[in-house]
Formats: structure tokens, C-alpha cells, sequence
């Protein structure tokens, strides 16, 4: 199409499966096993928001739900794949499309918003896969994560936002 420039550069899009890698990366490695079943606690949801920031909501939304899906089956728990495409898509999703180019008080809110979607859609899933039970062990581990995952997205934030500036994603300025 003559005169229409897309948003996915090939720099954006390599960066993307670079964020993919990295995503899966940390979760595999970096997994404690919590007890029950296959669930594990991981810093994954860190790169996420990251990747969020970086890259918009699409984009992230497809990193975020490859690499994490990849760590599961890797990782033995076969039966999260499914169900953690879809989450952490859309917690890639959500982040990216509600932070644009906003300081960081947007980007921390759209972290927990994400954290929030991890929580429920988990929630919902274990519930109606293992029960009553096994969901509600597996929540406070889920919360833990929501809350470690925003805190140290937070952290990171400078950082994140020096990436962004040296790659000049998203039109991040200052």
C-alpha cells in the first residue's frame, strides 16, 4: 500500500522475539514449585510488562503469550500452556495498550490491571480444571506473584524507559 507505513518495523518485531526468548527464559529458570500440582511462582511477568512498555499492547500481547506458553511445556506443566497463552497475552495486551507513552504512575495501574487478569484467569481455570480446593491453595501464591511482578516492574521502570528511549520505541521522549 503505497503511502502507509506500519508500526511493525522489522527492529519492533525482532525485538519482539527477543522479548519472547527472554520471557521464556526467566520463567523457566526462575520457577519456584509451590506444592500443588504443576503451578510454580516466576519473575516472568516482570519481562512481560517490560515487553508491554516497550512494544505496545499487540506485540507484547504475542512475546508475552509464546515465551510463557513455551516455559509451561518446557517446563512440564503441560496443561497451563493453553490457558497461559491466553492470560499472559493479554496481560502483554492490556499493559501495552493502557501505558502508551504515559509516566509511570499509568504504567504501575496497568501492571496491576495485568496482575489482576493473571490472578482471575488462573483462578478460573484451576477451578473449573481442579477444583475448589486446589484454586483457592493456589491463590495466595498467584497474589504473591501479582504483587512481587508490579513491585519489581516498578522498580525497573527507569530502566525499561532507557530501552525504550535507545531503540526509540513508542516515541518515548526525555
Amino acid at each position: 500500500m503505497e503511502g502507509h507505513r506500519s508500526s511493525y518495523t522489522t527492529k519492533k518485531i525482532t525485538m519482539a522475539a527477543v522479548m519472547a526468548a527472554l520471557i521464556f527464559v526467566v520463567t523457566w529458570l526462575v520457577k519456584i514449585p509451590v506444592g500443588i500440582g504443576h503451578a510454580y511462582f516466576n519473575l516472568g511477568d516482570v519481562i512481560i510488562y517490560m515487553c508491554a512498555y516497550l512494544l505496545g499492547g499487540p506485540l507484547a500481547a504475542l512475546a508475552a503469550a509464546i515465551g510463557s506458553g513455551l516455559a509451561d511445556v518446557a517446563g512440564g506443566a503441560v496443561v497451563y500452556a493453553v490457558p497461559t497463552l491466553i492470560i499472559k497475552g493479554l496481560m502483554g495486551l492490556v499493559v501495552g495498550k493502557v501505558t502508551g507513552k504515559q509516566a509511570f504512575g499509568r504504567y504501575v495501574v496497568a501492571c496491576a490491571a495485568a496482575g489482576g487478569i493473571m490472578v482471575l484467569g488462573y483462578g478460573l481455570f484451576e477451578f473449573f480444571m481442579f477444583g475448589f480446593s486446589y484454586m483457592i491453595a493456589s491463590v495466595p501464591f498467584n497474589l504473591l506473584q501479582w504483587g512481587i511482578g508490579v513491585a519489581a516492574a516498578a522498580a525497573i521502570y527507569g530502566a525499561t524507559r532507557q530501552i525504550a528511549r535507545y531503540f526509540d520505541f513508542r516515541g518515548v521522549k526525555g
